[in-house]
């Protein structure tokens, strides 16, 4: 090999090895669920049922992406991430946890003024403890959020109520046992898409952000 391009591979191979440790993690949903399922509520310990998640091929940001299937019904419906999602995550905390894409996938209701809107859009649990998050207004057009985990960055400790600390997050991802992602937005059953759901721990390396871009290029604007 030649000796001036040597120290690059040799470069390109520890940012190899950094982002396969790092353990980025993706579902685009182009060819199939990727293994998520829909649950009948955003909290693992009140769960009673679930149902595979509905591909829709096409009409995502960009590929496919998934919904409710039409026969799941609970009301209170979430997406459930699968294992590769989960263990310890905590070198996500201080950095982005989570990027994904929403829209409204059943806009009739959008706007009945009865509705009720669910209070968490994400949680987090692990070692016993949950976390809510709230995404802002999800639209008819696909919408990409990036949410941050660290104090004050808005999750909330469910069994607490109150701002989750630093004790909380780390013990939730130390062992991460399960993410939802709020499927039905309210008690109407206004129903979203999910697409393009990445959990990147806290940027540490070229090639981790390389790997990151790569897939937030993928994305419709």
């Amino acid at each position: 090999m030649n000796r001036s391009i040597a120290p690059f591979a040799a470069g390109l191979a520890a940012a190899a090895a950094s982002v396969a440790h790092a353990g980025i993690v993706s579902s685009t949903f182009d060819a199939n669920t990727e293994g998520w399922v829909v649950s009948d509520s955003m909290l693992p310990p009140s769960e009673i049922s679930t149902a595979g998640a509905l591909h829709v091929l096409g009409f995502g940001n960009p590929g496919g992406f998934i919904a409710v299937p039409d026969t799941f019904d609970p009301g209170e419906a979430a997406f459930v991430a699968p294992a590769k999602f989960l263990g310890n995550k905590t070198g996500a905390i201080g950095g982005t946890l989570l990027t994904l894409d929403r829209r409204v996938w059943d806009p009739p209701h959008n706007n009945n003024p009865q509705q009720v809107d669910y209070a968490y859009d994400i949680t987090i649990s692990g070692n016993g403890v949950i976390l809510g998050y709230d995404l802002p207004t999800t639209t008819l057009r696909w919408s990409s959020y990036s949410v941050d985990i660290g104090v004050g960055m808005g999750w909330t400790n469910l069994d607490t109520n109150q701002p989750a600390t630093l004790d909380d997050i780390t013990a939730a991802l130390s062992a991460l046992d399960d993410l939802r992602i709020r499927a039905n937005l309210n008690d109407i059953g206004v129903g979203s898409g999910l697409d393009n759901v990445v959990l990147i721990p806290a940027p540490g390396s070229i090639g981790l952000l390389a790997l990151a871009g790569a897939v937030c290029r993928r994305r419709r604007r």
